[in-house]
Parts: C-alpha cells; structure tokens; sequence
C-alpha cells in the first residue's frame, strides 16, 4: 500500500482481507465535517490518473484503476467509498 498523506483526513483505522486470492487493504478516515470515508487499495503499482463514479447500494463510490473502469492514481488502484458527499469523496480520490 502506498504511503499517501491526506491532510483533510484524520486515520479512524486500518484491516487487510483477501478477495478472490488479492490482498485489499482498507483504511477507515474521518472527514473535517464528521463523515466516515474508506480507501481501499486493490494494488500499489503506479498509472496515470482517472477517476469515475459508480452508484453501490444507493451509495457513490469512486473508482480508481490502472487498467480499467476504477479510479486511477499514480499511486495505485483504490476504491474511495463512505457517507460524504460525492464532491468530498471527489476531492480525496483527486489527492490519491
């Protein structure tokens, strides 16, 4: 997982599963406005940036991927997920 500093953010907590045989690594933050939000790394290796939004449950979440329909970081491939609003989860996909 890649060390990303996310100023706006403080660390609630952190837990390591295993889907379909890949590690997934979910770190659980707080919003400045009391908000839960979750980014979730599928993988640490670097690709140019892109984000697009998908609707899970009623709920946006913002993908990042390298290599497909997720939200693309230079750090990596996340799923940014969480009660605030999309423009929120928004920014802190752009900061990945």
């Amino acid at each position: 997982m890649p060390l990303v500093a996310l100023p706006s953010l403080t660390p609630l907590g952190a837990r390591t599963d295993q889907v379909a045989g890949v590690p997934v690594v979910t770190v659980a933050y707080r919003v400045d406005a009391g908000s839960r939000v979750t980014v979730s790394w599928l993988n640490a290796a670097p690709g140019p940036s892109s984000v697009v939004d998908r609707s899970v449950a009623g709920r946006t979440v913002l993908l990042v991927d390298r290599n497909g329909p997720l939200v693309r970081s230079p750090s990596g491939t996340a799923v940014v997920a969480g009660e605030a609003p999309a423009p929120t989860l928004r920014s802190i996909a752009a900061q990945l």
